[in-house]
């Protein structure tokens, strides 16, 4: 079984910036002497689409833990890590005071992931389902075995 946890609204921001500076390099491609810029602007514009739209996502599985930022990926195998929790702090430039998802590793590791993130005080965030269902997980990992019947 695998659980999806996201950032909708930064996905969306994305998805409209991206929209934007394709607009943008649109309106420049009749212009005089504008060379390369407004392709390039464009190409710019659907590779910011293409990275929001895998950006600020959690994937859970009962072997994996994977965060999917909007460059790169980071996975965690369930049996390294100690625990997740939901810190309240920075997660950008104007991310003042937000929940965001941070795990525990058992080499003494601590991984933030403050693209999934919400406002402070939300009780039932998508933060907070992400951390329950990690959780959760690692809990599985150490109940006994059940005696079959």
């Amino acid at each position: 079984m695998q659980w999806r946890y996201r950032n909708v609204s930064a996905r969306w921001v994305g998805l409209a910036f991206g929209a934007f500076v394709i607009l943008i390099g649109a309106a420049g491609l009749g212009a005089r002497g504008a060379g390369a810029w407004p392709v390039l602007l464009m190409a710019f514009g659907a590779v910011s689409i293409f990275t929001s739209l895998r950006r600020a996502t959690v994937i859970v599985t009962a072997e994996l833990v994977h965060f999917r930022g909007a460059l790169r990926t980071r996975t965690y195998r369930v049996e390294e890590i100690e625990r997740a929790e939901v810190p309240i702090g920075r997660t950008g430039p104007n991310g003042r005071g937000r929940q965001f998802l941070r795990l525990h590793v058992l080499d003494g590791d601590v991984a933030d992931f403050g693209e999934l993130n919400a406002p402070s005080p939300v009780a039932a965030s998508e933060v907070g389902r992400a951390v329950g269902r990690i959780n959760d997980v690692i809990g599985h990992l150490a109940e006994p075995p059940q005696p079959s019947a």
